[in-house]
């Protein structure tokens, strides 16, 4: 539990400081890895607090750096914030799914993206649908925002077998609560 907080507290510190620094979400939409070169623009911030001196980066750092290329491909072209730091009210990653899917027409290519999501134990497959929704949301040009932070804890849990048979399990529940086939 202290683990999934510290990377939670991590994330929003760092999202709220590179927010307003164009070339540093540049690097970050650039580079799918962090030991891409482009990705070392964000190193600073990402490193800053780091406990780890080996040359290994850690699963919380790789956790961290995939949350803020997800925030920094949403934030592109948008003027105002895409994190929402509210946790009371703030929208999850799945709550925006569920409204992404009222606005279209055509739920079929939505639903199986979703399918395909809380149907892999592979977090990077995971990551890489992330990357995929975030990017049909955005062309909905429609007001979305995600409490990334909160989607940082979830994905810290889904490095385990049995917290991630949990956080899929309640993604999907949530999901298809109120689809009618």
């Amino acid at each position: 539990m202290e683990k999934s907080k510290e990377i939670m507290s991590r994330t929003a510190n760092i999202i709220k400081s590179i927010s307003n620094q164009p070339y540093i979400l540049s690097g970050l939409r650039a580079a799918s890895r962090i030991d891409d070169p482009r990705a070392q623009r964000v190193w600073p911030y990402l490193f800053e607090s780091s406990k780890e001196n080996s040359t290994c980066v850690t699963d919380e750092e790789k956790i961290i750096y995939m949350i803020l290329r997800l925030y920094a491909i949403h934030q592109q072209g948008k003027n105002d914030q895409v994190c929402e730091f509210n946790r009371n009210e703030g929208r999850t990653f799945i709550d925006e799914l569920i409204r992404l899917r009222r606005l279209l027409d055509d739920v079929n290519g939505l639903d199986r993206r979703v399918n395909n999501l809380l149907a892999t134990n592979n977090i990077n497959y995971f990551y890489k649908q992330l990357v995929i929704l975030i990017k049909i949301m955005k062309s909905k040009n429609d007001d979305f925002k995600i409490d990334y932070v909160n989607l940082a804890k979830d994905m810290y849990y889904l490095q385990s077998y049995s917290s991630s048979k949990k956080i899929r399990l309640a993604w999907g529940k949530k999901y298809y609560k109120n689809i009618k086939y």
